[in-house]
């Protein structure tokens, strides 16, 4: 197993202070959802950026350590399970939601966002998610 680097966005540095950086690992480890490492890439605008190249910086970038660490560490409680599926399907969508969120100028919507944002949140970081109403982001 190899270590997290030192700009690990799971870890207190480096892409780990970059703004809402954090939130979409920790979201991408509770999915789970693949999320790449920082290090030698600029990650700035991948909400840009299409499935493809995506894709291509994933495979040139590699999976991030401290990602794997997390979602082993979750895997080992027995966080997943046949959840696995439902987990994936909010954290896209709360990774949607934030980009959306980050955009938006009206704060009405900001503060509807966020309450959806916060929902989903809850449910992602609920191990036992068996009776749990299931947050839709367009529901």
């Amino acid at each position: 197993m190899k270590n997290p680097c030192d700009e690990c966005a799971f870890g207190k540095a480096g892409a780990g202070t970059e703004p809402y950086n954090a939130l979409r690992g920790k979201i991408c480890a509770l999915g789970p959802l693949p999320f790449g490492c920082h290090h030698g890439l600029d990650w700035r605008n991948s909400s840009l950026w299409t499935f493809e190249q995506q894709k291509e910086n994933l495979r040139k970038s590699g999976i991030c350590e401290g990602w794997r660490r997390e979602v082993r560490r979750l895997n080992e409680k027995g966080w997943f399970g046949v959840f696995r599926v439902i987990r994936q399907a909010i954290a896209k969508q709360c990774l949607e939601l934030i980009e959306i969120w980050i955009h938006e100028e009206d704060p009405v919507e900001k503060r509807k966002q966020h309450r959806a944002l916060k929902r989903m949140l809850r449910f992602l970081t609920s191990k036992d998610i068996a009776r749990k109403k299931i947050p839709l982001l367009y529901g």
